[in-house]
């Protein structure tokens, strides 16, 4: 998987309909309903095309560093970090867009 577009929005607004939206944000990441980032592979390669935007979003929105975040939320290799900020940024995007688009 490459990563073409500049902004993280763009990319998962043509990466997941409507319907896998509503999935992710009632199921979240970890339930697999965001079909294009289940495998670390995916997920780190995604936190590393779109890290500052995820460290941003992060700090924005709890005022809180996401890698002390993911810390304290018991990741420990670098592999579950990234997985754990894709995850979050992905499943906040899914709940933002939910949210407006009714």
């Amino acid at each position: 998987m490459t990563l073409y577009n500049t902004d993280p929005a763009d990319y998962l607004t043509s990466t997941y309909s409507m319907d896998a939206l509503k999935d992710i944000a009632k199921h979240g990441c970890e339930s697999g309903a965001a079909h294009d980032h289940i495998y670390y592979s995916q997920t780190n390669e995604f936190f590393d095309q779109y890290e500052e935007h995820i460290v941003q979003a992060f700090d924005d929105v709890f005022g809180e560093n996401i890698f002390e975040a993911a810390a304290k939320a018991g990741q420990e290799s670098i592999q579950c970090i990234k997985n754990w900020c894709t995850w979050w940024y992905i499943e906040d995007f899914a709940h933002f867009n939910i949210e407006f688009a009714a």
